[in-house]
């Protein structure tokens, strides 16, 4: 079976930027093993000097040079670029990533097709403070509305997903969360004390600031307290030079470290060695950091945001606060601090589900699966492991409901595979 996997795949394996990249790497890697799959990657990622094929094992990755103005467009370059390459391979399931001109792509290439969702775009515009990145983002939220208006299977990696497109009526849509590599399932907690992990690129969205400023009380009771920030520092300049500023400020340049993008198994090590793992976000839909920390077994404290509920367990494998209640996050990350025992606990849990919910192996497993269906039949879809969330309306306004109930509660409050 030939399979085109459309989205942003990373132009060094050690140089990923953001969940999206990972999720794409991890899955690339994974199906290229199967001897039954013809898997080709197609990307607009790294290919500023021209169009160019790269052959590995099990795996084609094409790049293509991305023309400019896309946005302006309406991507209807991009598109056809994409849709060209496509008629040429002539593959029997397309899956895009994203909410963009990918997933759009996909839609409309002609072949079966299944679209993952990674950002909600118009949630995250409302988080933008620069009116013209703000305008730049909303008319992305514009853009996905348009491009996954005719989806027929959807992956979910989160009930949130789908909360947050009420407007969204899939035919099918398959329960698989997102990955994690296997390297963190096998790495060895050797915790030091009082050394807290933000796994965040420095951006508004990632809530730096917030957490930022719950630091100064809580160095009153844990002097030696470490903040590392393990992610790309300059993504956008002014906002981490108003970081610095803050931290100037408090006098905290001796509590806190940049350490910019890490390679995997750097970021293993980090998480190996952290007390616990901070997520302050205004807007996520399902981390893939999350995922890492909790098959390291590392407790993860985290804002209530997006579909971070569904992955930690609130008082189970971490605890949750809301964005921007400073005092609240403080008081959070103090109770972990200072109780050994109720992090190991949590750890533990943590890594029993992250085993159940995100090995690499399964998730592989169950995306060939909906392959399979869409390819053979594009009326059943088998890929949820717990009872199936399907919903859709055909183009006459009937339902198409499987005879499993559509409900939220079939699902544990803590995520989809419990």
């Amino acid at each position: 079976m030939r399979v085109a996997l459309l989205g942003l795949y990373p132009v060094r394996p050690d140089w990923i930027l953001g969940g999206e990249e990972a999720v794409i790497a991890m899955l690339a890697g994974r199906l290229s093993r199967d001897p039954t799959l013809d898997l080709h990657v197609i990307t607009f990622r790294g290919a500023e000097a021209g169009d160019r094929v790269e052959k590995r094992p099990g795996l084609t990755v094409h790049r293509l040079a991305q023309p400019a103005l896309g946005r302006l467009t309406w991507h209807r370059v991009e598109i056809r670029r994409l849709h060209r390459l496509l008629r040429s391979l002539q593959p029997d399931v397309v899956h895009g990533h994203g909410s963009q001109v990918y997933a759009a792509a996909a839609v409309r290439s002609g072949f079966p097709a299944v679209v993952t969702v990674h950002g909600i775009m118009a949630r995250e515009a409302r988080t933008l403070q620069v009116w013209w990145r703000r305008m730049a983002r909303t008319l992305d939220g514009w853009y996905e509305r348009a491009a996954l208006r005719d989806v027929q299977d959807l992956i979910a990696i989160s009930p949130y997903v789908l909360e947050a497109y009420p407007w969204l009526r899939p035919a099918r849509v398959h329960c698989i969360e997102n990955p994690v590599e296997d390297l963190f399932f096998e790495t060895v907690r050797q915790e030091e004390p009082a050394r807290l992990l933000c796994p965040a690129r420095v951006i508004p969205r990632k809530g730096i600031l917030f957490l930022l400023q719950a630091l100064p009380p809580l160095l009153r009771e844990f002097p030696a307290l470490q903040l590392r920030i393990a992610g790309q520092a300059q993504a956008m300049p002014t906002y981490f030079e108003a970081c610095q500023s803050f931290i100037a400020r408090q006098g905290l340049g001796r509590h806190v470290r940049f350490l910019d993008n890490l390679s995997l198994a750097e970021m293993a090590e980090e998480y190996a060695r952290c007390t616990l793992v901070v997520l302050p976000s205004q807007q996520e839909t399902a981390p893939v950091v999350i995922g890492e920390a909790m098959a390291v077994g590392v407790p993860v404290v985290a804002t209530r945001v997006g579909g971070v509920p569904h992955m930690v367990q609130e008082g189970v494998t971490g605890l949750l606060v809301d964005y921007g209640d400073v005092d609240s996050l403080a008081v959070a990350l103090r109770r972990l601090l200072s109780d050994s025992a109720l992090r190991q606990a949590m750890g533990r849990q943590a890594r029993a589900q992250a085993e159940q919910r995100f090995r690499l192996s399964l998730v592989a497993e169950r995306t060939k699966q909906v392959y399979e269906d869409i390819n053979s039949s594009r009326t059943t879809a088998r890929s949820c492991p717990t009872p199936s969330v399907l919903r859709g309306e055909n183009r006459a306004g009937s339902q198409q409901r499987s005879s499993q109930p559509h409900r939220w509660d079939a699902f544990d409050s803590a995520g989809f595979a419990l």
